[in-house]
């Protein structure tokens, strides 16, 4: 005890020894907030100064690329997946928009012939007929004998969200695979437009071989 009665202990605190501990501790206690200011800064950095360290994925839409070693199955967003495009077994073999089921006519095969463009066949008609389009008015689509006709040459378009615009050499951009809501749901090259019956969605189903 000293004579004001404060015990001798207590004034080490008021040392220059203590005061320098304690310096040396503030110092170290900000040099670590400074280092996790830094951390902080540089798991920022990205976002302050545009730079993408780690590759967005790209999200995935649907098919945009077609495998040429499966079929697939072809339905439009106006009818839904309840529908699908398939052949009759008549004289013109004429495509309609039949039930959707394990059909060989809605088996499509894509055949690459250059520049983004295919030849459409199915696994009931086989290889021998390809769709094609009439000239006349409404240029109605038909499975027409297999050959070097530019109503057989499709473009396929990406529309987003996995659809495609489908058109023909013959016709040009002007005209799209098109459905009317009738009966049969029958298919038409329509006048190109924003319409959900051009919005036509591919199915991959089984290897073509």
């Amino acid at each position: 005890m000293d004579v004001a009665g404060h015990n001798v202990a207590a004034r080490l605190v008021k040392t220059p020894f203590r005061l320098r501990i304690e310096t040396m501790s503030r110092f170290i206690t900000l040099a670590l907030v400074a280092a996790g200011t830094l951390v902080s800064m540089a798991s920022h950095a990205n976002a302050w100064f545009g730079i993408d360290a780690k590759p967005r994925p790209v999200p995935n839409h649907g098919v945009e690329e077609i495998d040429t070693a499966y079929y697939y199955r072809l339905t439009n967003s106006f009818l839904g997946e309840t529908r699908a495009l398939d052949t009759y077994s008549n004289g013109d073999n004429k495509p309609f928009m039949g039930k959707t089921g394990n059909y060989s006519g809605q088996k499509w095969k894509f055949t690459p012939l250059g520049n983004g463009t295919y030849r459409l066949t199915n696994s009931f008609l086989g290889d021998g007929r390809s769709l094609d389009t009439y000239s006349g008015t409404e240029n109605k689509p038909f499975m027409g004998p297999t050959g070097n006709y530019s109503g057989q040459i499709w473009k396929l378009t990406p529309v987003g969200n996995g659809y495609f615009r489908m058109t023909n050499s013959f016709l040009g951009k002007g005209r799209s695979l098109d459905t009317y809501s009738g009966t049969e749901n029958t298919p038409f090259m329509g006048t190109t437009g924003n319409y959900s019956g051009q919005l036509w969605k591919l199915t991959k189903l089984s290897p073509t071989h």
